[in-house]
């Protein structure tokens, strides 16, 4: 039944045919590489050949650089085009797309991985194929669609105590979908979180990297029994090797790495091997480039350009996301014929604490300031924490006339999170530089311990 209601869920919002294309990626993957190479190609060229025709920014680059494309040599002429940054999409964005269908498309914002916040359009065929793109990864990790599944996510209805959509509501209780926020997290709520797995016993926790390595550290020192899941599949975040390592300890099971952005969706994600992490090759073009745009070698470290193959609202060729990973020629021994990634090395953002012991993810304000409050005021931020009732918000300001509205947004959603004794220092500056390994720090935490277990 829950089969049925899945694919009558997706013929209401997105349309019939909609979900052939799950029945496309699903017998793809297994495809030898060279084919979906082939399939990725015309995929490739079909967007490059829209954007010139239709798209104002696209036609002006690529007039500019003297390019001419074709099917067969798409991967060498696409290289010609200059990378796609949050700073041209900022100054460009009226360019960067053609006639809007409001019905069909919608604005999303990123906080940027390079804490640069960003606006972008995207359309209801993005949505639907990036929902099928994780429904696949998923059962890489052995869950099907409609067994129990708990979410441990960041959720600013629960901060902002807005009520949810109902068809949201009634979708999640028909395929068994639970929430639990992760944006402010004590030992009290903990023992809550795991209770509630206890009791739903789901096949598949998704949360973010810092939530279940914090619940499962949390666990582990209080040797409280937790009921084994399927898997575990993170994402918001790196999975270092120490996060797996106490996550598998814990709860017994898999943990998977699905990376992705706000902007493009879900890249990549590693299946039950383990060897890397294999690209979504039907939805994104992924370049790996060094400082002089020119392709990584086998194991060098390089940024990340994605062109995304399926919004053609606002295409985005080339866009620089501001991570960086490492490439590998590797064939996974799974036998999916998908290229890979070896390893991510991304944004970085510490969990800050309250005085009552909670835990604040970074994601919170990668999400408050970045995203749901910044309308244009500000380019960059960094939180840092020198005492448990005492941050400073550090920003780089783009429009002068809505900040006070910005700051009193942010100090209202702090204050009802910190507690209204905590003293926020607003620190306007020039430039926010990243941290020596390159990587840029969201949120900096300067309290030495905090009594979270205890």
């Amino acid at each position: 039944m829950k089969n049925v209601f899945e694919k009558l869920y997706y013929l209401i919002l997105y349309g019939a045919g909609s979900f052939r294309f799950y029945d496309f990626i699903n017998k793809a993957q297994w495809k030898p590489l060279g084919k979906n190479i082939e399939i990725q190609k015309e995929l490739l060229y079909n967007i490059v050949n829209y954007s010139i025709q239709n798209i104002p920014y696209y036609k002006k680059a690529f007039k500019k650089c003297g390019v001419s494309i074709n099917k067969n040599s798409i991967f060498e002429d696409i290289r010609k085009l200059p990378p796609l940054t949050k700073d041209v999409l900022r100054n460009e964005y009226d360019n960067l797309h053609g006639w809007i269908d409001e019905k069909q498309v919608y604005t999303n914002s990123s906080g940027g991985s390079t804490g640069q916040p960003v606006n972008f359009l995207q359309d209801k065929v993005f949505k639907y194929k990036m929902l099928l793109v994780k429904k696949l990864q998923k059962e890489w990790a052995g869950y099907t669609s409609g067994e129990v599944e708990i979410k441990i996510w960041g959720s600013e209805r629960d901060i902002l105590k807005q009520k949810e959509i109902f068809i949201k509501k009634l979708w999640a209780w028909l395929m068994s979908s639970y929430f639990l926020n992760s944006f402010s997290m004590n030992y009290q709520i903990m023992r809550c979180y795991v209770k509630e797995i206890n009791k739903r016993k789901p096949k598949l926790i998704l949360a973010y990297v810092t939530s279940i390595y914090d619940l499962a550290r949390f666990i582990g020192e209080n040797k409280i029994t937790v009921f084994k899941p399927k898997a575990i599949m993170t994402s918001a975040g790196v999975l270092h090797s120490h996060h797996k390592k106490i996550i598998e300890k814990v709860f017994n099971c898999q943990v998977f790495n699905r990376y992705g952005t706000r902007e493009v969706g879900d890249i990549a994600c590693d299946c039950e091997m383990h060897e890397g992490l294999h690209v979504s090759m039907f939805t994104h073009y992924v370049e790996i480039l060094d400082k002089n745009l020119n392709p990584c070698k086998e194991g060098q470290i390089g940024d990340i350009y994605i062109t995304l193959l399926t919004n053609y609202t606002m295409p985005l060729i080339r866009y620089k996301i501001g991570d960086r990973a490492v490439f590998t020629n590797k064939k996974c021994s799974c036998g999916r014929g998908l290229s890979m990634l070896k390893r991510i090395i991304g944004r970085e953002s510490e969990v800050l604490y309250t005085k009552d012991g909670r835990l604040i993810q970074g994601q919170f304000f990668i999400h408050f300031l970045g995203v749901i409050f910044n309308q244009g005021t500000i380019q960059k931020f960094q939180v840092i924490q020198r005492d448990y009732d005492d941050l400073e918000i550090k920003i780089v300001v783009k429009d002068e006339r809505s900040l006070k509205f910005f700051k009193d947004k942010v100090q209202r959603i702090v204050k009802i999170t910190f507690g209204e004794s905590c003293n926020i220092t607003w620190n306007c500056v020039k430039d926010i530089k990243p941290l020596k390994s390159g990587k840029y720090a969201y949120t900096i935490n300067k309290i030495k311990s905090h009594g979270v277990w205890s």
